[in-house]
Parts: C-alpha cells; structure tokens; sequence
C-alpha cells in the first residue's frame, strides 16, 4: 500500500506500530464509513486510520467476505501470503488499537498467545465482538477483553458442543458481567459439526448470569443439542432478575432449535416454556423467533405443525410474539440427515 503526501506526513507503517506490541505479518479486513475520496491503491494507513471500522483478523488473506471489507495486509516487504502457520497470535488484538475509531472486533478461527496483550487498551469505540468458531485458545481471548465496559453485542460460535466448557463459561460470564450496563445483544450458538448430543451444557450455563443486565435487549441460542439446558437457563435468569432493581428490557428471544426436526422426546418442554416466559422478566417481549423443519414439498405437514405448536403455546399465541421460520429441507438420496441453516445476517428476525 503506498501513501499520498499530505500536510501532514504520514508516519511509515513501523513508526505507526511501534509502541504496540505488532509483529507486520498480519492480514487485516476493514469496512465502515470509508471516505468517498478512499483509494487502497492510493490512500496511506494514515488516510483511515480515525473511519469507522470492522476489523476481521483470519487465517487466510484469500477469504471472501459476503460484506464489502477492505483488505489492508500489514506485511513486511519480503513477506509472502501469510499462513495459519506463520500468522503472529500476539498482534491480532494489537492491530485493533490502531483504529481509535474501531467498532467491531470479529475474531474467526485464531490462536491467542496473550501474554503481550494482558495490558492492551482497545479503542473506546469498540461496541461489538465476535469470537467465531470458538476453540480452546478462546478462554484466554475473551480473558484479554475482560473487563469491557462498553460492550453492547458479543456473539460465539463454536466449532463443537465439547468446547462450551465450565472454564469457557466462567470467561465468558466475566465478560458479560462486566458490561451488565451496556449489553444489549447476546448470541451464543454451536455448529455441532460431529452431531453430538451426549454434552451437558449446565456447567458452561451455571456461569452465565444475566439478570443484573440493564439492558438487554436480544438474545439469541442457536445450539442443536438435546441436552435440556434451556429451562434450566432461563428459569435462573428469570428468578435471579427478581433480586435486581432492573425493569424488564428483553425484547427479542431467538431459539432456532426450540422444536427439534423429527424428534419424538424434544428437550425442551414447550409447555413449560410457555408458562416460564410469562414471568415479568419477559414481560416486554415482543418476538420469541423459533424455526420449524419438514422436507420440501410438504406445505401442509408445515402447517400442521405450526398449529401444533401454537396449541402449545397459547400464552405466547395469545400474546402475538410467536415468530415462526418455516425451514424446507432438500431430502438426502443416503443418509437421513437434517440440514442446518446458519447465517448470521437472519439473527435480526422481522420485527
């Protein structure tokens, strides 16, 4: 990337980084409010450093993003296309601290070596996290970010139900806790790549705690188990929002797995949900957005299954908050394997 004088000289891209702890290989993918004027070609780091931003650290510089993201590759000159291998874990964290006016921190598949970053100061825009495809490393990641006081959304996704542990919990928690005057938006989901269902989810739950979060407005579980983790859940939350002085701010409740596709025994007893979020913490609520699953063609095996449901939520039916996405499903020529949907531009449901 090459600079354009200015009247203010560009500092070079060393002398930019040189108080953080950045090592230059580290390919970088920013959006936002670009200036029209804006050139990579042309424009120095300089030009962009105070935009708004989404920034996306990755393993591959050869992603194709769906949204309309910059590529600024923070490279030393000899460096060839960077690796999972030869990408530094210490400065993905760093590389945000350049951008005073970042917004979104996306992390998706990387290893955090954070010993560097434990005294990290991140921008004060900085609004919202994504931590996709959770593994391991992820407890130190969301370590690093705690305390954060400014969060209002933090979505994780992870690769298998084995890595929603009791010590990813306990991080996460801490996190959230740390922004109970800020949180706004929650999505915790699962992609269950193996079809696990032998996974107790309590010990990561027990440790997620939002019944002093002032402002909550959505929450989103998209976890395909049949661990009956989700009464449990939301019946703490309701009952420790009873202890707070916080009038009720839920607004939007996203379960995509709330009915399970061809399941005789569902996890979750939709009459007991139904009672349970007439509860005044859920008293505000003005969409609860489930999915329902049958194979193509069977527009009426659809609706019989819409009205099913409804029969068991009559509370919920009567309060007009039940949003349902009819999912239809290719069959499969071998294995009767149900296809998931996941695109987390749908987790905005209609409102």
């Amino acid at each position: 990337m090459t600079s354009t004088p200015t009247s203010n000289p560009t500092r070079s891209l060393n002398n930019l980084t040189a108080p953080l702890p950045l090592t230059p290989i580290v390919p970088v993918f920013l959006h936002g409010n670009l200036p029209k004027e804006f050139r990579p070609s042309q424009s120095s780091l300089e030009t962009f450093r105070h935009c708004a931003f989404s920034i996306k650290i990755s393993r591959s510089c050869w992603i194709q993003p769906k949204r309309p993201f910059i590529w600024v590759s923070l490279l030393s000159p000899a460096s060839s296309c960077p690796t999972s291998s030869s990408i530094p874990t210490t400065s993905s964290l760093s590389c945000c601290a350049l951008f005073p006016t970042l917004e979104h921190f996306c992390n998706e598949s990387l290893s955090f070596a954070t010993r560097m970053e434990r005294n990290l100061r991140l921008p004060d825009s900085l609004r919202i996290i994504s931590i996709l495809n959770t593994d391991s490393s992820s407890v130190a990641l969301v370590e690093v970010l705690t305390p954060y006081l400014s969060l209002k959304d933090f979505i994780s996704n992870v690769h298998e139900l084995d890595f929603m542990t009791e010590e990813y919990g306990k991080a996460v928690g801490g996190l959230l806790k740390s922004a109970d005057k800020s949180l706004e938006r929650l999505v915790l989901s699962a992609n269950n790549e193996s079809h696990a269902d032998d996974v107790d989810l309590d010990p990561f739950f027990n440790h997620i705690d939002l019944s002093r979060t002032a402002h909550l407005q959505r929450l989103t579980l998209d976890i395909n188990t049949d661990d009956p983790y989700l009464i449990p859940f939301l019946t703490r939350l309701a009952r420790n929002s009873e202890l707070s002085n916080h009038p009720p701010s839920l607004k939007f409740l996203t379960i995509p797995y709330f009915i399970r596709h061809e399941e005789p025994q569902q996890p979750t007893n939709p009459e007991r949900m139904d009672e349970l979020l007439q509860h005044s913490y859920f008293s505000m609520l003005r969409r609860f957005n489930c999915k329902l699953y049958t194979w193509e063609g069977e527009v009426d095996e659809m609706k019989a299954k819409k009205k099913q449901l409804e029969a068991k939520v009559p509370n919920l039916t009567a309060r007009q908050v039940l949003k349902v996405q009819e999912v239809y499903m290719k069959r499969p020529q071998r294995a009767m394997t149900p296809i998931r949907f996941r695109n987390y531009d749908q987790y905005g449901y209609p409102e």
